[in-house]
């Protein structure tokens, strides 16, 4: 039988056949994982705490507006582009940067085409910040 829960206690786990395992991170999966994606094809869209991954379906440019980092430190949203036409502007909300750009301003590589997409997580202060920027 292989978990199908655990919790945190300390640097250990407990699971649900009543074994204990010491690990190295707060969060430890054996196994696989989801995520809720969400399928969006209006435009300006602003992503909430209701988004993990966002797929931009809208015909031509669309734009994806992100949260204040400071409400949501270590947040992680997943952007791609299914669309042929058009891009993504990327933004952040007026006081905030991507990638230390200037502060309101989508970054110029964030002009995502059609199978591109993003991976970028807040900082928790100043702005967001790009892990990775990948073509499928």
């Amino acid at each position: 039988n292989s978990p199908k829960w655990s919790v945190s206690l300390g640097n250990r786990y407990v699971d649900n056949i009543s074994s204990t395992i010491l690990f190295s991170s707060t969060l430890a999966v054996n196994g696989s994982h989801s995520l809720k994606m969400d399928f969006v094809n209006v435009t300006p869209y602003t992503l909430s705490d209701q988004f993990s991954g966002v797929i931009v379906s809208n015909p031509g440019p669309a734009q994806v507006i992100l949260p204040d980092p400071t409400t949501c430190p270590g947040r992680v949203y997943y952007i791609k582009k299914e669309d042929p036409n058009g891009s993504i502007d990327i933004m952040p909300t007026a006081a905030f940067s991507i990638n230390g750009g200037a502060p309101g301003v989508s970054f110029g590589l964030f002009a995502v085409l059609q199978r591109e997409g993003v991976v970028i997580i807040s900082d928790g202060v100043s702005g967001w910040i790009i892990l990775n920027h990948f073509v499928l």
